[in-house]
């Protein structure tokens, strides 16, 4: 037989304001005495003041952490703000740093993690080949619109590979998949690469991979094939 009994404290408090005052009315209908039913009414009573008591405090406890949370949020970003005000500020060394709780200054930049070069996508490529035996390699994100080429977090430039396909004007020979027959043309840090041809009419494919300042490497891009006037 389930309980009669309600569990939580709301419910326990209607059910039981009911149940008093019917015993408080009909108690000797019910087969009880008197004390018994001013025992009932009297508990009745100072639950209801327990449970008012509890409820305030409850209140009162749940405004308070909001407040505190409130202050908390306010004073770390005030914190925040000074930390980075005072660690900017050139007279302040570690030992003052260290009194105001803070950490000191990094003497040398945490290294970036290879990860980022090797995760990052390689570079596109589009070549202006329309000046006599000139290649104008724009490489990037955006290598059609260099102002708005700007190289990805992490990256400090694009090494360019090369490799002559032929010398026959149109001639768009397919390159090699792998990396046999490619030359390394350049390391370059900012797009456009200017590659001046010896002599023309000549068919060359480009591709293109980033590296970060330690020279790690990342994936290479498809290659682009056109071919330069003589």
């Amino acid at each position: 037989m389930p309980d009669f009994i309600p569990r939580s404290d709301a419910e326990f408090d209607i059910w039981f304001d009911n149940f008093a005052a019917y015993i408080a009315a009909n108690y000797v209908a019910l087969g009880l005495t008197l004390q018994e039913k001013n025992d009932i009414v009297g508990l009745n009573a100072t639950w209801n003041t327990k449970y008012g008591t509890a409820l305030s405090i409850k209140l009162l406890f749940k405004s308070a952490i909001e407040d505190k949370d409130t202050i908390l949020e306010t004073s770390v970003t005030k914190i925040r703000y000074l930390a980075k005000r005072i660690r900017g500020y050139t007279p302040v060394t570690d030992a003052m740093l260290e009194l105001a709780g803070l950490a000191p200054l990094d003497k040398e930049p945490t290294p970036l993690s290879e990860d980022v070069v090797a995760l990052t996508p390689p570079p596109l490529i589009f070549i202006d080949h329309s000046q006599s035996l000139t290649a104008v390699i724009h490489f990037g994100v955006n290598p059609n619109n260099e102002k708005e080429n700007a190289k990805p977090f992490g990256i400090y430039g694009a090494r360019i590979w090369y490799f002559i396909s032929g010398i026959i004007p149109g001639a768009l020979t397919e390159p090699p998949i792998g990396m046999a027959g490619w030359q390394l043309l350049a390391d370059d840090t900012c797009s456009p690469y200017i590659h001046q041809v010896g002599s023309g009419p000549v068919t060359i494919s480009y591709k293109a991979q980033w590296f970060d300042k330690r020279m790690r490497l990342g994936p290479l891009c498809d290659p682009v094939t056109v071919t330069i006037s003589g």
